[in-house]
């Protein structure tokens, strides 16, 4: 990647400098290091954004080669039909035309071929529809009439896929299915092998593509007692490595002619491996992604079943949301809130570990009388709160020691910081008593620590639901979907939500300000959807600001829609950039930091809730306008 860019901006600094060809040059390496990175959007956007200097061709281009390639196909086969009646044997026939079919389709391959295949194969998500779609594409650009596809699951290797080209002279017949993982240790269908086991633990052990354009002449495999029974003519077996490790083969054979597979062919099926690699460890997460949050999730609902004897009200501020289906091209997305739900789960371990062998000791140095003062605070520490700032941290914490040294409560300023991290900052005047007794600190300090679980599952919840939430949002704009049916709830739980998620960033030089939304009813939406709107405003707002400045929310409503405005004190949008920001693929960021997808599923997600979204701009005042219909359409 980094010889990709410096490639890129040489070639950017020599057309600057009316240096075509030099230009040329770079921007060439540059596509085809940006390719074997993996960069595929990229690579599209250089093709588009330079076509003369990539000499990469137009639509129109593609479908006239296309045209000559089908009649110089057309005339071959009338001539080949002129030629009836020639004694040739049938076998004679087929190694023919398997020598014509292999030299056609061992030119080499454009990188826009190359390309086309990928993105192809990084559409699939399902997993065993993956498999099919790889073996098929890998098989039809190798030139190949066989071919396996192998995975290692547990230091073991199996058959996934299989996969079989048949020509009955014009047409091809294929068949392409995924396998009940077959181990390589018993490859036999119908009582046969299935393919040479001496090939494929070569390439296991080597990580080395093989070529074997004459099985017949190779000592080292042609004893193997697949090759003696089935007599292939050439075989190809690649390795798929992902991250330096293998983690699948691809064994392709020709059964009719000898030198099928050509060493371009084995460049087109390296370049092809990493996004195949890619694609398989992203259909392995998306079908293994649910179940390990779900699982994690069981493990923590039944660790806060722990401390239900103790408060109900720590379990009935455990609320999941449902995971949705994911999306394999955007697994980088999901890593954060994996990150912070592992974290959470290891603070929440930590935190009981040293909360519950304190628990009788609670109850032994606590009067029965002062208990409730405890389990009070407690309670005001897990009640949903807006996160505060720093600032206001600080200045909470100057007015509570005060209250407390006036009220001649010792450890006042321990005390003050303590109510101050749990968010317990107006009327402590109920909590007194609690605080003159003789291990008042310790009491407080206490329940920070339970509340402080709270805290953590919350940041799991958030997580979760931020990682699901983001991939389905991404899929309705591909796949626009209006089944299901609308709930009523609450537009400030799903506001409350993001905020309580950029907390961290919030908090590093940000004044918010939330309010109106006290007076606004429950109305009919999708709530999941909703969020993603949030999530991308303040997202965007919080970038506009570079995360230093101001930023209000407010509600308001008429008799037909709620409105939800946020405004921000950022750099602001320039005024011919106002009519297209809601475009697809628009974007004021600057390249590799913007998609210009987020404000177009926005825009979707509005008017599929029977509203408008809208924004004005100036240096130093961005507002952007969220109206939602009250009634369901």
């Amino acid at each position: 990647q980094e010889e990709a860019l410096a490639y890129e901006l040489a070639a950017k600094f020599y057309l600057e400098n009316d240096k075509e060809f030099l230009a040329r040059s770079y921007m060439t390496e540059a596509r085809d290091r940006y390719f074997k990175w993996g960069a595929m959007a990229k690579v599209k956007q250089l093709n588009e954004t330079y076509p003369e200097l990539l000499q990469v061709e137009s639509e129109e281009k593609e479908k006239e080669k296309a045209k000559e390639e089908k009649t110089d196909a057309k005339i071959s086969d009338e001539s080949a039909a002129n030629t009836e009646g020639t004694p040739e044997t049938e076998e004679k026939q087929a190694e023919k035309t398997a020598k014509a079919t292999t030299t056609k389709e061992s030119e080499p391959l454009d990188l826009n071929t190359i390309i086309k295949a990928s993105q192809t194969i990084s559409e699939e998500i399902r997993f065993d529809k993956l498999l099919e779609t790889m073996i098929e594409i890998v098989m039809e650009n190798a030139g190949a009439q066989k071919g396996f596809l192998l995975l290692e699951k547990g230091g073991n290797w199996f058959i996934e896929a299989i996969g079989s080209i048949e020509k009955r002279g014009s047409e091809k017949i294929k068949s392409v299915e995924s396998m009940q993982s077959i181990p390589l240790n018993s490859i036999e269908k119908d009582g046969k092998l299935l393919l040479p086991p001496t090939i494929i633990h070569y390439v296991i052990r080597t990580h080395n593509p093989l070529i074997l354009n004459n099985i017949s002449d190779e000592e080292q495999f042609n004893k193997d007692p697949y090759i003696l029974v089935n007599q292939p003519k050439s075989i190809l077996c690649v390795p798929i490595i992902h991250q330096t490790k293998l983690v699948g083969i691809g064994y392709l054979e020709n059964t009719l002619t000898h030198g099928a597979f050509t060493p371009e062919r084995l460049e087109m099926l390296r370049l092809l491996s990493s996004q195949i690699a890619i694609s398989i460890e992203n259909a392995k997460l998306y079908a293994n992604l649910e179940e390990l949050v779900i699982e994690r999730t069981r493990e923590l609902t039944d660790t806060l079943e722990h401390l239900k004897s103790t408060q109900d009200q720590l379990i009935e501020s455990e609320k999941m949301a449902a995971l949705g289906q994911l999306i394999a091209g955007v697994a980088h997305e999901i890593n954060t809130p994996l990150g912070v739900i592992k974290g959470g789960a290891s603070n929440m371990l930590t935190g009981f570990n040293d909360a519950l062998p304190q628990l009788s000791e609670l109850f032994s140095r606590l009067s029965i009388e002062k208990q409730p003062y405890f389990f009070g605070l407690l309670n005001r520490a897990i009640a949903k709160r807006l996160p505060i700032t720093a600032k206001e941290g600080r200045q909470f914490k100057k007015e509570l020691t005060s209250q407390l040294e006036d009220a001649e409560i010792e450890d006042a300023d321990d005390i003050a910081d303590l109510l101050v991290d749990m968010g317990v900052v107006h009327n402590i005047e109920e909590f007194l008593p609690l605080f003159r007794e003789k291990d008042a600190e310790w009491f407080v300090r206490l329940a920070y620590l339970l509340s402080g679980q709270s805290r953590n599952a919350g940041n799991i919840i958030t997580a979760v639901d931020r990682a699901s939430k983001t991939v389905f949002a991404l899929k309705n704009y591909a796949h626009y979907d209006r089944t299901g049916n609308k709930i009523k709830a609450n537009i400030f739980e799903g506001v409350e939500t993001v905020l309580t998620l950029y907390y961290n960033q919030i908090k590093l030089g940000v004044e918010l300000t939330v309010s109106g939304f006290e007076n606004i009813p429950p109305i009919p939406c999708y709530p999941d959807e909703l969020n993603q709107v949030w999530t991308n405003l303040v997202h965007n707002a919080l970038q506009a600001m570079d995360h230093k400045g101001r930023m209000e929310i407010t509600a308001d409503q008429n008799d037909t829609h709620v409105i939800v405005s946020i405004t921000d004190s950022g750099c602001g949008i320039p005024k011919e950039n106002l009519d297209r920001i809601f475009n697809t693929f628009f974007t004021t960021k600057e390249r590799g930091q913007g998609s210009g997808l987020g404000l177009g599923i926005c825009k979707k997600i509005v008017e599929k809730h029977n509203g408008t979204i809208t924004v004005e701009s100036e240096v130093g005042r961005t507002v952007f306008r969220v109206e939602l219909g009250k009634v369901a359409v």
